[in-house]
């Protein structure tokens, strides 16, 4: 009897870190990580503020309901957008504006709605904050799009905004 105890004991301790190794890669097989939308790439032209350092931020929105769906400003990675006519790298990622199921903005969110892109220079309420038509600038406003278009890096250009390299 102790010899099958002894066993069943090595049996276990042999295949533990095989179920172990099952169990954690499980979700990389069927459950896919969500792919946060970025920024890598901004330029705007013939924007000014009167402080002298812009405040740039990016706003995606539903197309068909207007609901912000994500921004992207100071406090996530834009920061350093601070004036016209220069093309910024930045890691920028976009953030919910409820921050209720999670901080992030995803491919995910986004793939099945059309979308419209605004930037804008913020002078009032920072990313998450809602657009403030009688202080912030409308630097550029996209055309509605499949949202799916951003299931990879884009370069869009639109009004003032020169380049724009977003994507997933």
């Amino acid at each position: 009897m102790r010899i099958l105890k002894s066993i069943n004991k090595l049996k276990l301790a042999i295949l533990f870190p095989f179920f172990l190794l099952i169990a954690c890669s499980s979700r990389s097989i069927y459950e896919p990580e969500p792919i946060p939308i970025k920024i890598t790439e901004i330029e705007v032209s013939d924007e000014y503020d009167s402080v002298g350092k812009l405040e740039v931020e990016v706003h995606i929105f539903d197309a068909n309901s207007g609901d912000l769906l994500g921004c992207s400003g100071n406090f996530q990675g834009l920061g350093h957008v601070d004036s016209s006519d220069h093309l910024f790298y930045t890691n920028a990622e976009f953030v919910r504006p409820d921050y209720q199921t999670r901080t992030y903005l995803y491919y995910e969110d986004i793939q099945f709605r059309d979308i419209i892109i605004w930037v804008i220079e913020d002078d009032d309420n920072p990313c998450p904050g809602e657009i403030d038509h009688g202080q912030d600038d409308i630097i550029g406003i996209s055309d509605p799009m499949d949202g799916r278009r951003l299931n990879r890096f884009r370069i869009l250009s639109f009004d003032n905004v020169v380049h724009l390299r977003i994507g997933s």
